[in-house]
C-alpha cells in the first residue's frame, strides 16, 4: 500500500492532537499502511496496540459516535509548495511523463507567480475525525 505523503506524515500530528482530548480505549484501522501511519504516533504514547480489519470501512462493523471536523492553514514559500506538490501522487504521475527541462520551466514560473504575489501560498485543510465503536 501506498506510504504517507510528506504532507501526510506531517497532518498525523495534528490527529494525534485531536486524539489527545478523547478517551481512547482502542485504535482500529484497515491494514492499509496510509491508515496505519495516520495513528501510530498516538498508540505508540499511550502504548497501546492498532487493531487492524479488512471488514473495517464495511458498514455495520462500526457505530459513529462522533464526528469532529477541524480546519488548519499552512503558509508555504514557494520550494516549500512545489516539494509538498511533487509528494501527491496525481501531480506526481504527470510530471513523471514530461523532460526534466520542460519541469524546470514550469517550477520557475510557478516560484515566480507565488513570489509576485508577497513570497507565501496559503493552503486550506479540512479534517474529519470519527470517533467510533464495534459493534
Amino acid at each position: 500500500t501506498r506510504p504517507l505523503t510528506e504532507l501526510g506524515w506531517s497532518d498525523r500530528k495534528k490527529v494525534s492532537e485531536v486524539l489527545a482530548k478523547v478517551q481512547i480505549d482502542h485504535f482500529y484501522s484497515s491494514p492499509y499502511k496510509r491508515s496505519v501511519d495516520t495513528i501510530s504516533d498516538c498508540a505508540g504514547f499511550l502504548n497501546m496496540e492498532i487493531r487492524t480489519d479488512e471488514r473495517f470501512s464495511s458498514s455495520g462493523l462500526f457505530e459513529l459516535i462522533e464526528k469532529i471536523n477541524y480546519t488548519s492553514e499552512i503558509q508555504n514559500n514557494a520550494d516549500q509548495y512545489l516539494k509538498a506538490m511533487k509528494s501527491v501522487p496525481a501531480f506526481a504521475s504527470v510530471m513523471d511523463g514530461l523532460d526534466e527541462k520542460l519541469i524546470d520551466e514550469i517550477d520557475k514560473e510557478i516560484i515566480d507567480l507565488i513570489n509576485s504575489y508577497g513570497g507565501h501560498i496559503g493552503t486550506l485543510f479540512n479534517y474529519s475525525l470519527y470517533i467510533a465503536r464495534p459493534v
